[in-house]
This record gives C-alpha cells, sequence and structure tokens, in this order.
C-alpha cells in the first residue's frame, strides 16, 4: 500500500497522500485565477539579490508558450528563457548588474502566457552599496578564521594563493560561493540534496553567518540555562500538500507548534492542515508564502482557516481562528508525555526534543526529573526535527540515558585540524574543560529507540554514534539522518551595532570505537519512508510530519507506533492497528511550563541543519 494514511484516515477523496510540493510565489501580489503558471521558484525568495550583481534563474511550470519581461528596470537582462515556445517545465534566467546605489531597489518579473492576461511573476530586490563595509569587515574575519581552522584550510588556503577567492561579494554569499569551489575535497561540510528534495542534486553547505539577536557575547564557561522569551506566532515548519485535487487548493500540514505559544493557545496543533490565511485559500502559487510568514512572522493577527481530522480518522472538518504574534517562552521540548496501561508493566516516556538549545537546560532538566518520578522503563527520544545545538547538553541527555555506569565511558572525540584532539565523557564532558552542567537524572535505562529523520543532524547523531561506541542497545526509526559528523566553534562578531555568529567547520566527531564516517547519516533500523524520489513505495510518505497530534496510537505515526510495538511485544507491527490506543493506554502530557523572563533576547531560528557548538569567541568593533 502507499502509505497507512489512504487505508486507516481515509484521506482519498483529498489527496492528502500525494508527495510534498515544491516552488514557491514571491510576490505579494497573487496571479489572477487563470494566469496560467504555477509552482514558481525563485531562489532569493525571503533575501536579496547582491550588491555587487548575480545571475538568477526562476523556474515555473506554464499551461502553454510564454514570453517574460522587466518594463521598469534596465539594469536586469533577460538572457535566456527555457521553453517559452511550448511551455510546461520553463524559467528564465536574469542577469543583475551591480547597484552602486544606497538604495535598495527592486524589479517586477511578469509574464504573459498564450491565452492569458500579463501577469505578476515575482518581484526581486537587490541590496544597496551601503553594506560594503560590513562585508569587508565580516568576509575579512571569515577569510582570516577559514586559512588557520577551517578543516580543510590547505585546500582553502591553495585558492587564496591562485587568487580564486571572490572578496567582492555580500558576506552572506561569500561562503557558499567560495567554500563550494573546492568541489568533492569537503564534500562534508555539507553534501548534496537527497532525491526526494526539489533541489536533489545541488550542493549545500554547513559553514554559515547569520546575524544574531542579545546584547553581549557569552563565553563557553558561561551557559545561560535559564529559558528564554522568544516573539512570534509559534507555529513550527509545515508540510505542503495538496488539499483537494478538484478546486486545486493546497494546505500546510504543521509539523508542530511551541508550547504555550500564541498558536498553542488559538488551538492550533501538530497535523492541522492550514487551508487559508485571511481569507484567502492557499494554491500552488501562493502557499510558499504564506508558509514562510506564518513560520517566520513577529508581528501581526491572522485568521487562520485549517482543516482537523475527527476522532473518527475519516471526516475532514474546517475551523477557524485567531493568532496574534506574541512573546512566549521557547520550550525545545515540543512534547513529552508516558505511555502506560493499569497493569503497570507498560511504562514508556516519550520525548520529542526539537533542539539542544542551553536556554532550555532547566526544563530538560525538570523533564528528566519528571520521567524518573514516572518511573519510566523505556524511552523513546524522538529526534525528527532536531538539527543539533549544543554538545554540552546533549552530553548531558545522554548522561542521564546511560546512566552511572557510563560516566567514565568515551562520549565523544573532536579532532581538529592541526591534529589536536578532545575527549569527552559521558558523565562530565571534556575532563580538561567541564562544560559546567553535570550529570542528569538517572533513568535506570539499558537501551534506547530514537526516531530521526533527515532533519536530524548534528549533535542529534552524536546521540546514536555515542551509544554504538559503548555498545548500549540504540533501535533506529523514520528515516535516514542527514549525516553531519563535523562540528564547529563559534565566533559572535559585533560592527555597528549587528551582532553575528560565524560558524565554520572545524573538527571531527568520533566515538569510543573511533568510529565518524557516517556523513552519509545513519540508516534507520526501522525504515518508513526511504526518501527516493518515488513516494509510492513508503510506508509513510508524510514522515516526518504527520496528520494527528502527538503521541496519537491510532494509526497516524508509525515510527512512533514501531518502536511501541517493539518494546511491548517484541515484534513488529502490520499497521493495521486500530485499536492501538485501547491496547496502550492514555498518553499523558508531562512537559513542564517556564516562567517567561523580562526582556529577554528574541530567539533566532537555526539554520538548515543547525550547529554542533560547544565553544564561543567573540570580537567587536
Amino acid at each position: 500500500m502507499k502509505t497507512i494514511f489512504k487505508c486507516i484516515l481515509g484521506c482519498c477523496a483529498l489527496a492528502l497522500c500525494a508527495a510534498p510540493m515544491t516552488g514557491c510565489s514571491d510576490s505579494d501580489d497573487e496571479p489572477a485565477a487563470g494566469a496560467g503558471f504555477r509552482d514558481v521558484n525563485n531562489p532569493v525568495e525571503g533575501g536579496e539579490v547582491s550588491r555587487y550583481g548575480e545571475t538568477i534563474t526562476v523556474s515555473f511550470t506554464a499551461d502553454a508558450g510564454w514570453d517574460a519581461e522587466t518594463p521598469t528596470a534596465d539594469w536586469v537582462e533577460i538572457k535566456n528563457k527555457a521553453n517559452a515556445e511550448v511551455g510546461g517545465k520553463s524559467s528564465i534566467r536574469l542577469v543583475f548588474q551591480e547597484n552602486p546605489s544606497e538604495e535598495i531597489r527592486s524589479v517586477d518579473l511578469y509574464i504573459t502566457v498564450k491565452g492569458h492576461a500579463r501577469s505578476l511573476l515575482c518581484t526581486m530586490t537587490q541590496a544597496s552599496s551601503s553594506g560594503a563595509k560590513i562585508d569587508e569587515y565580516l568576509i575579512g574575519k571569515m577569510d582570516e578564521r577559514l586559512k588557520k581552522e577551517y578543516l580543510w584550510n590547505t585546500a582553502y588556503q591553495a585558492l587564496v594563493d591562485k587568487g580564486q577567492i571572490n572578496y567582492k561579494t555580500s558576506y552572506d554569499n561569500f561562503l557558499y560561493e567560495n567554500l563550494t569551489k573546492l568541489g568533492e575535497i569537503n564534500i562534508e561540510d555539507g553534501g548534496y540534496y537527497r532525491d526526494y528534495s526539489s533541489l536533489r542534486g545541488q550542493r549545500y553547505i554547513y559553514s554559515n553567518i547569520q546575524q544574531t539577536g542579545g546584547s553581549r557575547a557569552v563565553a563557553a564557561s558561561e551557559p545561560v540555562t535559564r529559558a528564554t522569551a522568544t516573539v512570534g506566532l509559534g507555529m513550527g515548519p509545515s508540510l505542503a500538500m495538496v488539499y483537494n485535487s478538484q478546486t486545486k487548493e493546497n494546505c500546510l500540514s504543521l509539523g508542530y507548534v511551541y508550547l504555550e505559544s500564541p498558536a498553542a493557545k488559538a488551538g492550533l496543533r501538530r497535523g492541522d492542515m492550514i487551508v487559508g490565511v485571511n481569507g484567502i485559500r492557499l494554491n500552488s502559487s501562493n502557499y510558499y508564502k504564506y508558509q514562510v510568514e506564518l513560520y517566520t512572522s513577529t508581528s501581526g493577527t491572522y485568521k487562520i482557516t485549517y482543516a482537523r481530522y475527527k476522532d473518527d480518522g475519516v471526516t475532514l472538518v474546517e475551523y477557524n481562528t485567531t493568532v496574534t504574534a506574541g512573546s512566549y517562552t521557547y520550550n525545545p521540548v515540543i512534547f513529552a508525555g508516558q505511555f502506560l496501561n493499569d497493569a503497570g508493566d507498560i511504562n514508556i516516556g516519550y520525548l520529542v526534543l526539537e533542539s539542544f538549545d542551553i536556554s532550555g537546560q532547566e526544563i530538560l532538566e525538570q523533564q528528566l526529573k519528571s520521567f524518573v518520578s514516572m518511573g519510566i522503563k523505556d524511552l523513546i527520544l524522538d529526534l525528527r526535527y532536531n538539527p543539533g545545538g549544543s554538545v554540552a547538553q546533549c552530553r548531558y541527555l545522554m548522561s542521564s540515558i546511560v546512566g552511572k555506569a557510563h560516566y567514565d565511558d568515551i562520549f565523544a572525540k573532536m579532532t581538529f585540524v592541526d591534529g589536536s584532539h578532545e575527549t569527552w565523557s559521558f558523565g562530565y564532558g571534556n575532563p580538561a574543560q567541564s562544560d559546567g552542567l553535570g550529570q542528569g537524572a538517572d533513568l535506570g535505562l539499558n537501551r534506547l529507540y530514537v526516531i530521526g529523520s533527515e532533519n536530524t543532524a548534528s549533535a542529534s547523531e552524536i546521540v546514536i554514534n555515542s551509544l554504538k561506541g559503548i555498545d548500549f542497545p540504540v533501535t533506529t526509526y523514520g528515516s535516514r539522518t542527514e549525516g553531519k559528523n563535523v562540528g564547529m566553534v563559534t565566533s559572535q562578531l559585533v560592527y555597528d551595532g549587528r551582532r553575528f555568529e560565524f560558524a565554520p567547520i572545524t573538527f571531527y566527531v568520533k566515538n569510543a570505537k573511533d568510529f565518524g564516517d557516517y556523513a552519509d547519516g545513519f540508516a534507520a533500523d526501522k525504515m518508513v519512508n526511504n526518501q527516493n524520489a518515488d513516494w509510492n513505495d513508503d510506508i509513510d510518505s508524510m514522515f516526518p510530519y504527520g496528520p494527528t497530534e502527538w503521541g496519537n496510537l491510532t494509526g497516524a505515526d508509525p515510527a512512533l507506533i514501531w518502536a511501541i510495538e517493539n518494546i511491548t511485544k517484541g515484534t513488529d507491527p502490520d499497521f493495521n492497528v486500530s485499536a492501538s490506543a485501547a491496547a496502550y493506554g492514555k498518553t499523558r502530557s508531562g512537559a513542564p511550563g517556564m516562567e517567561i523572563l523580562p526582556n529577554a533576547p528574541i530567539k533566532l531560528k537555526m539554520g538548515r541543519f543547525g550547529n554542533i557548538i560547544y565553544g564561543t569567541t567573540a570580537e567587536e568593533k
């Protein structure tokens, strides 16, 4: 069968089991109905074209032959119109000249499909020359560290010596533009998008620089372990899907919402399908705009129309709610609960952790103590959305999982480009420089069950690798993890009041057996989604997303059900589990709330795969 969702949730009529959608529409003005094009993909959506000039390719699907123009900008030249005569999968290559002005400028790209009126395809903005000084400063600092500490610094220096590094670019383009010139030498600094992605075959890198909030740099010896406030709607990432193939409507299926956030208080939860925003129904031309906006917005009020299945798992009902952006406590614990039965022989802890974020340390500490008081006998650690983060906090969690008997065992080894090493133990971190977190509450476990996905990376993968290093039984479910076996020591840079965090790849990570060769990720022991280009051969084509709330055992989360079946029965399920909820008893929330701290810095969302971080340096200008 294609997925359990068709058979159990009865979503055939709405085509909800279709593959995730790709592409975007980038303008505030939606194309008129019947404009003749869809699935617009603008690579600079949410950003800017380099002030130094750049070549951009915009792709889309047209119903017939077409023509394109940029009537208001003589500084943009259309160089190529692929498939303009016949339509179908098409693209336009635009060459931007350098912007000498101190003003940001924008261009409207129009398309006229045969049989349709001229319509706005997308709008792109180009950065001004006013940022040249900050580019020069940040690029200089990045270049300095890359020459000394980058894991492939010899190859980078060779490009410098040959004059092949482009210093005349924007700071946020510098790393990708130049580090990808190393080819396969530094392939472990990133990789290629997998077959399931619309970007399949394209290169990406981990080394990054991003502007951050906060008022000062924090040293590694001074961890901030109190929960911080963040501002936004509180909606996590979403999966774009076809909602109604007949009306050509799309939806955004929420991966999760943050506890106590405005979205949670408005009644939204994991699996809800957003079908309308402020009275506008989602379609192939506008869904990406709202997918980005709802995830990142820090202000405004949104009227949300969403669909949710009733308890029968078949009937779909639409609801309306209003969400206003506001302040809430950032909580890396997305969900925590307990599976138990009346007889007491089933007692399983379930922890969904979004990131290893040191500001959530007190929340994690309380949750582990709560598990001890619950008397859990097993733990399912759900890292399907966890891109990594603090090595110290990861080590702290693992001390709780492996227990006192393994405090002195090797947790991880870090190897730097100069040949130096650091060895961390489960109980104490780096003996030469304690991470200051101590040990977590001993859960008394002798095995671990992990749910992972392509989003599981960096410090999250250390969880799996560290256990394999000491032969502590670990079973994994879901899909292949990202494969980030390298990490960073970050730099905090300040220029003219703006703060930046620079994170170049500076060390390899290995376990106690000196194994660190997992750049292709860890394959799941129990695979529910193989991430190839075919969406018909997976147990769960939506994984790591899902149509129901966390902890649901009615057949909508195969990875979780598989783990439960293995723990309680020692067998693999056949996924005919409509009676599973009655068999396993209830779930109950175990995630404690935290008081919002006044005037705390805004928590910024991390990049695509996060960072393995355990040290920070600071420099200010």
